[in-house]
């Protein structure tokens, strides 16, 4: 690092996501701008070495801002998003978003913004030397897109799009968000630098090559690289090209598992019936228990040496009696008005977090939580105890809970309840995850209309500025029929959200309210992915001063 002074103006900085990640980078961030006064406020709170500008940027002179290195931009996305409830394939990006008042009338940053900023900069003769603009992936169907990147282009501006999952924005000393969020960004640098190092390889493990490695973007349609991971491109071992998964931090992780909530049976106001189905189909996949053959080392794999259901046939017991475990897994549901089906594993991150409150825990109760340290031949431990020796690398230790399903709890079609083992799927502006806890395991209950539960072991779905994600739980009692009434249930928490959007534990949200604050983070970008791509380009900035 050569020390140099880098600046930037953050526009349309929010709650500070971004300003996070590029003060994490090394970047001093002089000048943040927003239109809606409580983000400025919470900004503020939290920057408070940063001169604030609450303002209708679109109606902005960019001159009223001093030059700086970089300019970061993350124009409204909201109407481009499925997390809105509808696909937008084409046409050009809508004012107006589903925001609260006053924001709902203060909204109008659009993406022509960037090339506005970028030409008052040429003219005064400091051009940005660097300008990130952060979008949802659907962005590039908007209709102005081909015209957007000319005008950059004309203005002396080469670039590259990167489409990057917060959940695998990994650096050398943190790790992505504990959440599937697939966003774009479009990296833009002045012709004549150095290109950015924009290949992002995330560790991974290669089953194939049986060892971790930095894996590779891979497109399933090279033609058109353009979408969201696993839906259009995967990551390969660089060696083999087998498909390999990259690390991410489970949505159980950030989960409070004192906090389990009531039985659904017991709620004063019963669960809609959408949000109970969505339950019963998260148990079915994911609640049953299961048998867990194990091995001492890596060398000892023996045949049927898998993981099996309890009402299946056992495979053969030996004399020794100490090959079987039994675990059961937690689930994130979909709990109303979300376009997510399933329940999904809390062991898996969580989905993408929108500005609604749609994912629910729900949690089966009866197995302790573990870590799993990924090294061999050291043994799980429980998470009552001190953690194994933790090393420069810092991934080696893996959260394993009794599963909880994450439940999408809001009318959208496309997401089920997960476990809460991986990472939450994207949060949005809206409460749209409850937390479902069934007798042996947790289910994130998303409250979207198709929505499934998931494992609390997943990560969380995408998390909206509503809630839209209850934790539901079941008891000890024996349920083949997985009646629900006795699985515990509750929306995610707040800090939860927070912690999947990546957020320091610290922030400060005074004077928001709970609604406030989860469209605050829905909104947000998360901090590893701005800080990610910041060190990319603070990298050609020093090696150009």
């Amino acid at each position: 690092m050569s020390g140099r002074d880098v600046t930037a103006l953050d526009l349309f900085c929010g709650a500070g996501g971004s300003s996070t990640g590029l003060v994490g980078a090394g970047v001093r961030v002089t000048h943040a701008a927003n239109h809606w006064p409580l983000a400025v406020e919470v900004h503020g709170l939290n920057h408070p070495e940063t001169e604030h500008d609450c303002a209708d940027i679109s109606g902005t002179d960019p001159r009223r801002y001093p030059s700086t290195d970089i300019l970061w931009a993350s124009p409204e996305c909201t109407n481009q998003s499925v997390a809105k409830g509808r696909r937008r394939p084409t046409g050009q990006i809508a004012l107006f978003g589903d925001k609260p008042d006053p924001a709902a009338e203060r909204s109008r940053a659009t993406m022509w913004d960037v090339p506005r900023f970028a030409e008052t900069a040429v003219h005064r003769g400091r051009p940005y030397a660097a300008i990130i603009t952060e979008n949802v992936v659907d962005v590039r169907w908007w209709l102005g897109w081909n015209g957007w990147i000319l005008a950059m282009t004309d203005l002396g501006y080469d670039h590259a799009v990167v489409y990057l999952n917060s959940a695998f924005a990994h650096g050398k000393d943190y790790a992505g968000a504990p959440q599937y969020r697939d966003r774009l960004y479009i990296v833009f640098w002045r012709r004549g630098l150095p290109a950015p190092d924009l290949d992002i390889r995330p560790p991974a493990w290669c089953p194939s090559c049986a060892t971790a490695v930095d894996a590779v973007q891979a497109w399933k349609n090279p033609a058109t690289r353009w979408g969201r991971w696993r839906a259009q491109y995967v990551y390969q071992c660089p060696t083999c090209r087998t498909v390999a998964e990259p690390l991410a931090i489970p949505a159980a992780a950030v989960i409070d598992w004192a906090n389990l909530g009531p039985a659904i049976g017991d709620r004063a106001r019963p669960l809609a019936a959408a949000t109970r189905e969505r339950i019963r189909a998260g148990l079915a996949r994911y609640g049953r228990p299961i048998g867990l053959p194990t091995g001492g080392n890596t060398f000892e794999r023996q045949p049927g040496t898998r993981v099996w259901p309890l009402d299946v046939p056992r495979p053969v017991v030996t004399a020794t009696g100490e090959a079987h475990a039994l675990t059961v897994p937690p689930l994130l549901v979909p709990a109303g008005g979300t376009w997510n089906d399933d329940a999904t594993p809390a062991t898996l991150p969580i989905r993408v977090r929108t500005t609604r409150e749609t994912e629910a825990l729900a949690s089966p109760a009866g197995a302790a939580p573990f870590i799993a340290t990924l090294r061999r031949h050291v043994q799980p431990t429980g998470v009552a105890g001190p953690l194994a020796t933790v090393t420069a690398a810092g991934t080696h230790h893996g959260l394993t809970t009794p599963a909880g399903l994450a439940v999408p709890v809001e009318a959208r079609s496309g997401l089920r309840a997960r476990l809460t083992g991986g990472p939450l799927r994207t949060q949005t502006t809206r409460r749209e995850t409850a937390l479902a806890t069934p007798a042996d395991g947790a289910l994130l209950l998303p409250y979207y209309g198709t929505g499934v539960a998931r494992p609390a072991s997943w990560p969380a779905g995408t998390l909206t500025t509503r809630d839209r994600y209850a934790l539901t739980t079941r008891t000890p009692a024996d349920v083949p029929d997985h009646e629900i009434d006795g699985c515990r249930f509750r929306m995610l928490t707040v800090g939860e959200i927070g912690a999947a959007m990546a957020f320091p534990t610290d922030y400060l949200m005074a004077g928001a309210t709970r609604r406030d604050q989860v469209r605050m983070y829905g909104n947000a970008v998360t901090p590893p992915a701005a800080r990610l791509l910041a060190e990319r380009v603070v990298a050609i900035l020093e090696v150009a001063a």
